[in-house]
């Protein structure tokens, strides 16, 4: 009876004192450590899968299933505190045409030095994220929306101005950035706080590309000269 309930305490074996030998306590112990052993690989393992559902395999920056969770905490974070809270959603401009001159190889290097330039230009508090093929999100917690423009901008020329290297070819590319913050007198919900930033990001496509539009955006035209300027 003892001995079933050190077993159900977590015990991993028993032995007799009857059969208490050399043999039979070696055996005992090599069984033991052997399961120890298993049970730490499967913790890693569980570990790892966990993190490969959360991680894009490509950039290994978070993906688009945990940027969503994080949001919403994010979101009601700032509700309940009253802080600021920023979104970027950013889109590679003409990266079709990467892939298609310089092959998938080299859209996979712009991809990963992208995240990678990201990380450098984002603190740690904040969240960087592979949103889908070639966009991504940064969300920036305490962080008004003058802030997170500059911030953008910042990232915006950096990209414009970096040589990125596959094989034997140098590539350039430029950026996209459209900008939403959380309004405390609006309310609003991460699902409409996406739509706001993916609306800001269409307006500086549709306004030339590479540059960094806050939501509401002005007119189009208005943009456009912004975007010489800059």
């Amino acid at each position: 009876m003892i001995a079933s309930q050190v077993m159900k305490a977590g015990a991993y074996d028993y032995l007799p004192k009857q059969m208490l030998d050399k043999e039979s306590l070696s055996r005992s112990i090599a069984n033991t450590m052997e399961k120890i052993r298993l049970k730490r690989e499967i913790k890693l393992a569980q570990e790892k899968l966990a993190e490969m559902s959360t991680r894009d395999e490509l950039t290994g920056l978070y993906n688009r299933r945990y940027f969503m969770e994080a949001l919403e905490r994010e979101v009601s974070r700032a509700k309940r505190y009253e802080t600021d809270l920023a979104l970027c959603m950013l889109d590679l401009d003409h990266f079709k045409q990467i892939n298609d001159t310089y092959g998938h190889p080299a859209g996979d290097t712009v991809l990963t030095e992208i995240g990678t330039m990201l990380k450098e230009c984002t603190r740690q508090s904040d969240l960087v994220c592979r949103y889908g093929g070639e966009e991504f999100v940064v969300i920036l917690p305490n962080t008004g929306v003058k802030k997170a423009k500059s911030v953008s901008d910042r990232f915006r020329k950096k990209v414009s101005k970096y040589q990125f290297k596959h094989n034997s070819s140098q590539l350039q590319i430029t950026v996209s950035v459209g900008i939403a913050s959380y309004g405390h007198e609006e309310d609003q919900s991460p699902t409409q706080l996406i739509e706001m930033a993916d609306k800001a990001l269409y307006q500086a496509k549709e306004a030339g590309r590479n540059m960094v539009v806050e939501y509401p955006a002005a007119g189009i035209e208005e943009l456009a000269i912004q975007g010489l300027r800059n």
